[in-house]
């Protein structure tokens, strides 16, 4: 079951669409639509000055943020790849093929990304997957390791790797 408050949007984009006359088919494909595995988790920022104003205490000015899969940023650092438009086009492209279960393109997109977006743990998880998928047990075990290097509070990837490394193979 989904979030409360993303159910009642959902509720309301119903309401407020089909008042508009949008075709009740096309707006169930709309509100049931994974779109995670369309796009990365991606956080948005708080500029450290909003956070030291409302006293954020979660928050600091070394707060690094998710963006598209890319890696984790600093305000400045995220900002900056936002207003230049910086981004991997090869490790979107491999989360894509692998998404489309061509498994082979998207391990060679991911490790010629991977060489570019150095801080992409979940680029690393994903070929993770991708060479479990190959049967490259080996590879896959390494990739996760990589993301743990790279996200080493992340519960998610040390359970992967703890599952990999219970996989014989």
């Amino acid at each position: 079951m989904g979030h409360p408050v993303g159910a009642l949007l959902a509720e309301l984009a119903k309401t407020l669409f089909s008042q508009m006359g949008l075709n009740p088919v096309l707006l169930d494909n709309i509100t049931n639509a994974d779109y995670g595995a369309l796009v990365p988790v991606t956080e948005l920022p708080i500029h450290p000055a909003i956070a030291t104003h409302f006293r954020l205490r979660f928050i600091g000015a070394e707060h690094r943020y998710t963006y598209f899969g890319e890696g984790r940023f600093t305000f400045e650092e995220y900002a900056l790849r936002y207003m230049n438009f910086i981004w991997d086009p090869l490790l979107a492209e491999g989360f894509d093929a692998g998404n489309k279960r061509d498994f082979a393109r998207s391990a060679e997109l991911l490790e010629q990304a991977l060489k570019v977006s150095l801080r992409s743990a979940h680029g690393h998880v994903f070929l993770s997957d991708i060479y479990m998928h190959l049967g490259q047990h080996d590879k896959a075990v390494d990739h996760a390791h990589r993301a743990v290097a790279i996200e080493p509070d992340n519960q998610k990837y040390l359970e992967r790797v703890q599952r990999l490394g219970d996989i014989k193979h």
